[in-house]
């Protein structure tokens, strides 16, 4: 019986669905014409597969297989299993949840394919199932060493894998061990990946791990031996050097870090880069780094024969050592003291749970819970960054407004924590929250956990008033504001709430993009009460809207609220494009008056952006309303992570945002803004042409670390979405 398809009957599985029911029609004709080919069957039930009917993919295969021929089964079944696996390849970055699909049914034919196992790890760690991906990878390990003893003994088995190869399992191990923060299994992951590929990456990975376990002694030898495979890098120098300074050996140091910049034009860059600041906007903590980074830098420009340069070089070495203290990330602090209380707070998980304790008119459901469908992001990188990794879907709780008598609420004053508290003192769970901001329902953001449970609060407030709570967390961020303060607006209005009736809105009202949208959405200004004077307010009543979903994750009505009110034409708002094609725009969103997170060099990446016809625009210069008709006429949106890309949530669906990112800071919430408008989302990570220790000594806090972009790279990638 035939295995061998007829290529004219068929196009290729990676096609649009219309294609793809053509592709069905075509294998069913093949069937009928030639019922001997099994590849006509294997490919019907792919398709089938393909389009989500996977009871139909698995009758076709059924009927396939009862026309087995003995002598020639496992070649046929052989050849049904390469297509699902060559299938979950292919799927592997745009679709994970399909690869993982495809790898177990490939696994039901054989199930001692030890690269399958190697690609179902990568499938669910993509999807953000790092301890199953870490099972699977072992499980992997586990049957190639028992194949590969068995074949030792008796030769029998073959694999397309050769030992380097075999090392892939544990990279991603150790990769995963460190996203984890588990140092010693990383370490032990990536020593195996020495012994079976002993190159410069994973001697590499090996010196990291034993840097940030302060290990220098251990670290050394093993960035030597990257040093020496990979001997153009400067990033391996730079944190060679890094090491030698630990270990009081100055003189090493500034011989690795002279070739570190020597090979890249960071120094020079940089240096050229800060006088061109704004003085006033430049974060104190960074600016005092930066002061330290500065006269390294100008040490390691000059002339090895100069005696100046080796005495400047001492002299920064001992301001940088004295520094060490921050030269490893602390991790986030815990929400909880050392010494948890014996009775802390109590609390409901859930307004509603509370509210079935109460009267029936102090609460009034709105939205229903929802789920937010998720695409990966384009990307250059070989795997899809961690901070992407949420599968197909994730869910968003059911919105409300609650009314709750002689209620409490409380905010930090920096506005990183909040929390809403009944009368009798019980703090409501899903109204207090605070950073670090998790993805919905992590076991680490449990309400129970909440740290005003268990910390004393300032004395409270009382005032003899209805107020409405409106603000969240940080509201002077653009995004936060746009997106978790002002859709509780929405739901104001259609809980059909009495606006005469509340005397007082609680919310931050003293910037400019604050004043212009309360005054658009009709907050009388003589009704806002400032969190600087109410942080921990009790009222005689307290409305207080449900986030839209959980802070920093909206559904789609939120973002089509916005739409409605601050587009200019309203109408066509949720749907209809704002202006023809040939006025679209292709925008560059600047940050280099702000603060932080600013793109270093910037004016050597500026003519690739030329050449894609990208304008430069500052919004911190315009209005709300200014902006949103400005994004409304994007065809691409370029700009490093910050609050500019908050109004992609104006773009018309399909327009392209390319984000650059801090390879230290990667927080997703506008690739699921983008998922949420439908729009076309990239994104590039920078780099430590100085390595990682030295770039964490000047920026100690990774959410404020200004971005140095590869203009290859970049261009690389333009080219891939335009």
């Amino acid at each position: 019986m035939s295995n061998d398809p007829s290529p004219s009957s068929y196009v290729p599985i990676d096609c649009d669905e219309t294609a793809r029911l053509e592709a069905i029609v075509a294998c069913e004709q093949a069937i009928l014409a030639h019922p001997e080919v099994l590849a006509a069957y294997w490919r019907l039930g792919l398709l089938h597969l393909l389009q989500g009917n996977e009871a139909e993919a698995q009758s076709v295969w059924l009927t396939a297989m009862l026309r087995l021929e003995a002598d020639h089964e496992a070649e046929q079944l052989v050849a049904l299993q390469h297509l699902l696996q060559t299938e979950a390849q292919q799927q592997l970055r745009r679709r994970p949840d399909l690869a993982e699909i495809l790898c177990h049914q490939a696994l039901e034919i054989w199930s001692d394919q030890p690269e399958l196992y190697v690609l179902l790890g990568r499938a669910v760690a993509l999807q953000g199932d790092l301890d199953g991906a870490i099972q699977w990878w072992q499980q992997a390990i586990d049957i190639h060493s028992s194949l590969a003893e068995a074949n030792r003994v008796s030769p029998s088995w073959e694999s397309t894998w050769t030992e380097s190869t075999w090392a892939e399992p544990y990279r991603y191990q150790s990769q995963v061990w460190q996203k984890l923060g588990d140092y010693p299994q990383a370490i032990a992951a990536a020593q195996q990946a020495v012994n079976l590929a002993p190159d410069w990456q994973s001697y590499y990975c090996l010196g990291i791990c034993f840097g940030y376990l302060q290990d220098w002694q251990t670290a050394l030898p093993h960035f030597q031996q990257a040093v020496q495979l990979h001997p153009n890098c400067p990033m391996l120098h730079a944190d060679l050097g890094w090491a030698w300074l630990c270990l009081k050996q100055p003189e090493l140091a500034q011989q690795h870090l002279r070739v570190a910049v020597q090979q890249s034009n960071f120094a020079a860059t940089y240096l050229a880069w800060i006088p061109s600041l704004p003085a006033d906007r430049i974060d104190e903590t960074i600016d005092e780094n930066q002061a330290l980074h500065t006269q390294l830098l100008q040490t390691l420009l000059l002339p090895t024969d100069e005696l100046a340069a080796v005495c400047q070089f001492s002299a920064a070495v001992q301001a940088i050592l004295q520094r060490q203290a921050i030269q490893t990330r602390p991790a986030p602090p815990s929400a909880l003291p050392a010494s948890v209380p014996a009775d802390p707070t109590p609390l409901f998980a859930t307004t509603q749970d509370w509210a079935a304790t109460q009267p029936s008119d102090c609460y009034q459901a709105l939205d229903p819970a929802s789920t937010i469908p998720l695409l990966p992001p384009h990307t250059l990188d070989p795997e899809v960054h961690f901070s992407f990794r949420f599968g197909r879907a994730m869910p968003l709780p059911a919105s409300f407004v609650a009314q709750i008598p002689a209620g409490r609420v409380w905010f930090a004053v920096d506005q990183s924590s909040t929390a809403l508290f009944t009368a009798d003192g019980h703090l409501l769970g899903d109204l207090s929250v605070e950073f670090p901001l998790l993805s919905p329902g992590h076991p680490d953001k449990h309400p129970s956990r909440h740290s005003a449970r268990f910390c004393p609060l300032p004395p409270v407030k009382s005032v003899t008033a209805t107020v409405a709570v409106l603000s969240g967390l940080t509201d002077n961020m653009y995004f936060h504001w746009m997106l978790d303060v002002l859709p509780r607006i929405d739901l104001l209005r259609r809980s059909r709430m009495d606006f005469e009736a509340i005397d007082y809105f609680l919310v931050s009202h003293h910037l400019p993009f604050q004043q212009e949208t309360l005054q658009q959405l009709g907050i009388p200004t003589a009704k806002l009460l400032s969190l600087e004077s109410a942080l921990h307010l009790q009222a005689t009543r307290l409305i207080v809207p449900s986030f839209p979903g959980v802070p920093a994750w909206m559904p789609r009505w939120a973002c089509e609220f916005l739409r409605r009110e601050f587009l200019p034409n309203r109408a066509a708002a949720a749907n209809g494009p704002t202006c023809g094609p040939t006025s679209r725009k292709r925008l560059y969103l600047s940050r280099q008056s702000t603060a932080n997170r600013r793109w270093i060099n910037e004016a050597d990446c500026w003519p690739v952006l030329e050449r894609f016809g990208f304008q430069s625009v500052h919004l911190e210069m315009l209005s709300v309303a200014q902006q949103a008709a400005l994004l409304a006429e994007a065809e691409v949106v370029l700009a490093i992570h910050g609050s500019g890309l908050t109004n992609i949530v104006f773009c018309q669906p399909g327009t392209k945002v390319v984000e650059l990112f801090s390879p230290y800071y990667v927080y997703p919430c506008y690739w699921l803004l983008s998922n949420l408008m439908q729009l076309e989302y990239y994104y590039l990570l920078g780099s430590t042409p100085l390595g990682v220790f030295w770039h964490q000594l000047l920026y100690p806090n990774p959410r404020t670390e200004d971005v140095w972009i590869d203009p290859m790279q970049l261009e690389t990638l333009l080219r891939l979405a335009m």
